[in-house]
């Protein structure tokens, strides 16, 4: 048979995971397939379980070698393919039965270098904690990835070979963060991608993973990693055209993959906090100020990470006065508000204070979670009057209202409030949101924390 799909799996201390993960991969109904399992000197069984699926698939190959991270295993995993398309696959995560076949149908018969799908994240219980957003990709790779209209993640995305071989491109070895500058890379050599609506990747949230944890290698990596972009922007003449762009997805990715790490009782936060405001420092010219130039360019990056460095603080007892970047009134109302409330309803308690400042007395929510339905019985008492509720899942209802898909929703939307009831996704989703009002050419108004002021 011809295997036509290289799907790459490193494996390290994932005995737990990796039988789930083997079995959806084994299961897909795309059969030209070579599996490449990259034993990256694991100590644990998962090579014996690994060896056992071996026996019972001739698609399996195994390739041992000493670790050189998630990174290292996935240029490994391509030095050995031998065919035109990859796949990446982390071990503790499974895949639906029919994504390589729907991948691969769009990348051969479209003539396509990448094909993304969107993937759903899900906890140990298997319930689904979010589903990413439909990608809109307007084919220029620079600003598709500094306004999130492409995901960093490498495994939810299907590539030729030569995208990687030609242009030299090759993951950093043991390093956090290995996506980000990989993924800028092939986007941007890229001659043509699309994104599918199909959600076809099982992302598996635990509690010790990588993106759940945060060290000083964690904030050395990430930083890194940033550095590596802005060099490639300068070194390819795009970087005065993107600063602004470039610096404020810098603090959204350090928004959403330090500082919500830190948003618990670390004996170590004011020196991780210090570290991070230190490299922030560095990752511009001495006579330009990263956060000056974003608070200018994107206010809505600016207040989100503001908000969340504020907030590790005060559940960490720090001084406030580790905040300069804020000026005085945005500091002094953003602390009171923060410091007034419970913690535990911080989040709720900051939504009803952006609709009484509005003086806003309808709105849609986007969100079906533990903090949307919160949001519904103190709405109520604010007599505010809840429209609808939409969410990327729309198989469910929140206490009697029917949860619909932002595409499915009947109601008019035009000039209707749209309350995000999220702080993790808040710009992801805001900018879903404008993506559809402008293809739908009505007028939205987006309300969420990142424009608290």
């Amino acid at each position: 048979m011809n295997k036509l799909v290289s799907v790459i799996i490193p494996i390290y201390n994932v005995e737990k995971y990796l039988k789930k993960c083997l079995d959806s991969v084994i299961k897909q109904s795309f059969k030209e397939i070579e599996i490449l399992i990259i034993n990256d000197g694991s100590p644990d069984n998962s090579l014996s379980i690994a060896r056992n699926y071996k026996e019972k698939d001739s698609r399996i190959k195994i390739i041992n070698q000493e670790n050189k991270g998630l990174g290292g295993a996935r240029n490994t995993g391509i030095k050995y393919s031998k065919t035109r398309y990859l796949i990446f696959i982390d071990s503790d995560d499974t895949i639906h039965p029919k994504m390589v076949e729907l991948l691969y149908n769009e990348a051969f018969y479209k003539k396509c270098d990448i094909v993304t799908c969107r993937y759903k994240r899900v906890n140990s219980s298997e319930e689904v904690l979010s589903i990413s957003p439909k990608e809109y990709s307007v084919n220029n790779p620079i600003s598709d990835f500094m306004t999130s209209n492409i995901s960093l993640m490498v495994c939810n995305k299907i590539y030729k070979k030569n995208l990687f071989i030609e242009n030299k491109i090759f993951f950093p070895e043991k390093r956090f963060y290995e996506d980000q500058f990989v993924t800028l890379q092939l986007f941007f050599y890229s001659k043509k991608n699309l994104s599918i609506e199909n959600i076809l990747y099982n992302w598996f949230v635990r509690e010790n993973s990588i993106t759940q944890s945060i060290s000083n290698k964690h904030i050395e990596d990430m930083f890194f990693s940033l550095s590596s972009i802005k060099n490639f922007l300068i070194d390819n003449s795009l970087f005065n055209r993107y600063e602004g762009f470039f610096y404020s997805r810098s603090l959204y990715i350090i928004t959403t993959h330090l500082l919500s790490s830190l948003c618990i009782f670390n004996i170590d936060t004011k020196i991780y906090l210090q570290l991070i405001l230190y490299k922030l420092s560095k990752l511009t010219t001495p006579q330009k100020d990263i956060i000056e130039i974003v608070k200018k360019e994107n206010p809505v990056y600016f207040i989100n990470f503001s908000y969340n460095f504020l907030k590790v603080i005060l559940i960490n007892k720090l001084d406030i006065g580790m905040i300069k970047f804020l000026d005085s009134k945005s500091l002094t109302n953003l602390e009171y508000k923060i410091k007034n409330i419970n913690i535990n309803e911080i989040d709720s308690e900051m939504f009803i204070s952006i609709l009484e400042y509005r003086n806003i007395k309808e709105v849609i929510l986007y969100g079906a979670g533990k903090l949307a339905s919160d949001l519904l019985k103190k709405l109520e008492k604010n007599r505010v009057k809840v429209l609808a509720v939409i969410d990327r899942n729309d198989s469910n209802f929140l206490n009697e209202f029917k949860v619909s898909k932002l595409e499915d929703i009947t109601l008019d939307l035009n000039n209707k409030n749209i309350l995000i009831t999220s702080i993790a996704y808040a710009i992801e989703i805001q900018n879903l949101i404008e993506n559809y009002a402008k293809k739908k050419n009505f007028n939205i108004n987006i309300l969420s924390i990142c424009n608290l002021f």
